[in-house]
């Protein structure tokens, strides 16, 4: 799951447009930035007799390119109802979900990387 979640921030990265240019760490390429975090929910919950909800929930950590010193750090967080039952409904809360929480996590990424400066000096 973290993999298919990172491969999902890097798709939602390159169709927000404001990035010129994205890379994962397997790329080993060159950056300015790292973003960092841990995945602590990408899951279905079920409370009571409702049909149940969708959470995603991310602890984002911004770093310098080098990944020496922390910028900044955030949890985000997003829950979405389940339109009903069954794989469909599923699915469709789980990517509501994360396309909430992957639209926070890059404006948040932007703010901070502005207000540090381009190169996190």
């Amino acid at each position: 799951m973290p993999v298919l979640w990172r491969d999902r921030l890097r798709e939602a990265f390159q169709a927000d447009g404001r990035v010129p240019r994205v890379a994962v760490d397997a790329e080993r390429t060159a950056a300015d930035w790292a973003l960092e975090g841990t995945l602590h929910a990408f899951q279905l919950e079920r409370r009571g007799e409702a049909p149940g909800q969708a959470v995603v929930r991310f602890d984002a950590r911004l770093l310098t390119a080098d990944g020496r010193r922390i910028v900044a750090t955030r949890r985000f967080s997003a829950e979405r109802r389940l339109p009903g039952s069954g794989p469909a409904a599923a699915a469709a809360a789980l990517g509501e979900a994360s396309d909430t929480v992957a639209a926070a996590l890059i404006d948040w990424t932007l703010d901070r990387v502005a207000a540090h400066g381009e190169d996190g000096r």
